[in-house]
């Protein structure tokens, strides 16, 4: 019997669906800059985007985990 590829490869299917995400959000926020980090001196601004990539993380953990949900609730 075939299985899924979310079965067969657990660590991949979830590096997708929850990576994807927080590369969306990092990278938006990086590009729209709404706060204007762009002012900020070099060091500033790199701990400033730590901070926020970090905060992407668990955006992403949540978008994720939303998603791996309403997959389980379709499958039953």
């Amino acid at each position: 019997m075939l299985k899924s590829f979310q079965e067969e490869h657990p660590a991949i299917f979830n590096a997708i669906i929850i990576g994807t995400p927080s590369l969306i959000i990092f990278l938006l926020i990086i590009v729209t800059d709404p706060f204007e980090f762009s002012t900020l001196e070099l060091a500033n601004r790199l701990i400033v985007y730590v901070m926020i990539f970090i905060l992407s993380l668990f955006g992403g953990l949540l978008f994720g985990g939303l998603i791996k949900w309403m997959m389980s609730r379709s499958v039953r």
